[in-house]
């Protein structure tokens, strides 16, 4: 019950000179959405977690909830490494996210807001750990583009857009495409009941 958030590609623009800056003047109250070059730590990561619900919560209502409480935790990012031997940007795993203590705030943003439509795909599909690459990390993406858009991060959403990544921006562009093309409740129903991108779905039967 594990998805992580490995590609660094999307980040990469901002990692030059990443924290470089002694401090954060921002409004305490809207801390969750800093852009400065501030590590991010866990209370703040909280934060960003509890908008990424809120902002979801005013768009989707009940569509993008989940139920279960959801902890979340800054790791520092060598812990992380040892999970599958890679540098991990975050991890959900059973009820958990952990994002890297190597992120600024505003990264943190997208990864947790990534890692939560890995959160909701384990609550809300039948057989979570069965769904392809593609379609898991496709799905995250839509939720994440959707989390931060209304905050005004476009480069980050202009980044998942044009991901050349076929996992992650191919799959993001398919569900986009759906969602442009059939709606909400198509993008919705694909993301419960398919296992892949070929519309594989489980065998009633088994």
């Amino acid at each position: 019950m594990r998805r992580a958030w490995l590609l660094l590609w999307l980040l990469l623009p901002l990692a030059v000179g990443a924290a470089s800056d002694p401090g954060c003047d921002c409004d305490p109250a809207l801390v969750h959405l800093c852009r400065c070059k501030v590590l991010i730590t866990t209370p703040v990561a909280r934060k960003q977690m509890a908008y990424i619900q809120r902002v979801l919560a005013h768009q989707f209502g009940e569509r993008l909830a989940i139920h279960h409480p959801i902890e979340v935790e800054v790791s520092p990012a060598d812990q992380l490494k040892t999970v599958v031997g890679e540098h991990l940007q975050g991890l959900y795993d059973n009820g958990k996210i952990w994002v890297s203590d190597s992120l600024i705030r505003e990264e943190s943003l997208m990864v947790l807001a990534h890692e939560y439509g890995h959160a909701w795909h384990f609550e809300h599909h039948p057989d979570p750990d069965h769904i392809s690459d593609q379609l898991a990390e496709g799905f995250a993406e839509w939720v994440a583009y959707h989390a931060l858009a209304p905050a005004g991060f476009t480069d980050f959403c202009d980044r998942i857009k044009k991901s050349p990544d076929p996992i992650y921006g191919g799959g993001f562009r398919f569900f986009y495409g759906v969602e442009q093309k059939f709606g909400q409740d198509a993008v919705f129903n694909i993301a419960q009941t398919w296992l892949d991108m070929e519309g594989h779905k489980i065998d009633p039967k088994t």
